[in-house]
């Protein structure tokens, strides 16, 4: 991963990794997730017009829809972009397009010993795309932080601002990248390296999650008014912007979501580098040594999970989960790199399916028992995520 878009605050680690992740941690607070609500709900407004227009009864892969509206709100929030400046970034359709085969070129140098060694890979079709990919990366990064310092230039109390590290709502007026450019502590090449990471780091996984509940939902219908009636129940049929109050009256949706991260994580399988030897039993992991911590099959052992493969947002039920060990179920991994992004996906993917399940009935014309998944860095699903979405009649 590193390797594409450097040792930032998703691929790094030691001293520099701790410093960056410390500087960006007050934009993935409570207070700044609620500054961003007004975005949140335009962008997914824009994604239900958008969906109102193609669905005239025809099937359609709402993930390449899904994914434009989580990078435009990324770039409006965690970069500090104006919409204007968003639609203005170079290569974003390429890179928005072409994320999910990055992601594969990185899957594959992790688990294919030959593609370890730079000489072979140099001279696979992998190496000049992500040769490409980076070039386009860095050209977009470039862009963001140009507008971003001539932003800073005319901010008053920025200094103030940047030491401020209470969770207030003035503190959220400083993006990530602000963060990143005031500190001083991040060179030119680690200020482009963070920028990308920040922005694939949060578009993909929010997409692809969302599209997996939503089509998890269409293979369950009982499950899908279930969770419909709930929408209804706490935000009627009328168009209004969605608040964490909202959400938090929403128990069902928070069950099904941690299904979906269940049976399709984000971090299919995580690896670490052993820092010193550790005994397990009778056997010593040496010190240097890579452990991958398999999520994807921790999440299906049947030690843990009756009919593991099943969809049952009922396991999650406070009832159901004190039956379990704590750490058969880690979706945004453990300890101090575990995921910064957690909270600000959990809103953002649920703000899509209340607001899109308000509106349309999802079908599919395929069956759960079919769907075939295949796993890189994140489980996704092989034929894409096709539904139909048919429009609600308004009681």
């Amino acid at each position: 991963m590193a390797d594409v878009i450097g040792g930032g605050i998703l691929s790094g680690s030691g001293i520099a990794w701790r410093k960056h992740r410390k500087i960006a941690t007050p934009n993935y607070g409570k207070r700044a997730i609620e500054s961003y609500n007004d975005i949140f709900n335009k962008e997914v407004d824009w994604l239900v017009d958008k969906f109102k227009s193609l669905c005239k009864s025809q099937e359609i892969d709402i993930y390449k829809y899904i994914v434009q509206c989580t990078s435009y709100t990324v770039c409006q929030t965690l970069m500090g972009l104006s919409k204007e400046e968003t639609m203005g970034l170079p290569h974003l359709q390429n890179l928005i397009d072409n994320s999910p085969t990055l992601y594969n070129i990185v899957f594959d140098r992790m688990t294919k010993w030959y593609l370890q060694i730079d000489p072979i890979f140099w001279l696979t079709k992998s190496s000049q795309q992500q040769k490409q990919f980076k070039q386009q990366m860095t050209d977009l990064s470039t862009t963001v932080l140009k507008l971003r310092m001539k932003k800073l230039a005319d901010l008053d109390d920025k200094l103030y601002l940047m030491n401020t590290i209470e969770d207030s709502l003035k503190n959220t007026q400083l993006s990530v990248i602000d963060r990143f450019i005031l500190s001083n502590e991040l060179d030119s090449k680690e200020l482009i390296d963070e920028t990308f990471t920040v922005f694939t780091s949060s578009q993909e996984a929010s997409a692809k999650i969302s599209s997996f509940l939503l089509l998890m939902m269409a293979f369950h219908p009982t499950c899908q008014e279930k969770l419909y009636a709930e929408i209804v129940d706490v935000l009627g049929s009328e168009d209004k912007p969605i608040t964490d109050d909202d959400l938090k009256q929403m128990p069902y949706l928070e069950m099904a979501f941690k299904e979906v991260l269940r049976l399709f994580p984000i971090g299919a399988m995580m690896q670490r580098t052993i820092n010193e030897d550790i005994a397990i039993s009778s056997y010593t992991i040496p010190a240097g040594s890579s452990l991958v911590v398999p999520v994807y099959h921790i999440h299906r052992d049947p030690r843990f999970w009756e009919d593991p493969d099943s969809f049952d947002p009922e396991r999650f039920t406070q009832e159901n989960i004190k039956k379990r060990p704590t750490y058969c179920y880690i979706p945004f991994s453990l300890g101090p790199m575990d995921c910064l992004g957690r909270y600000f996906g959990a809103k953002l993917i649920k703000t899509i399916v209340v607001k899109i399940l308000q509106k349309f009935k999802a079908t599919s014309n395929n069956h759960y028992k079919n769907l075939r998944v295949i796993i890189s860095i994140s489980a996704t699903s092989l034929d894409g995520f096709h539904l139909n979405l048919t429009p609600r009649e308004v009681e």
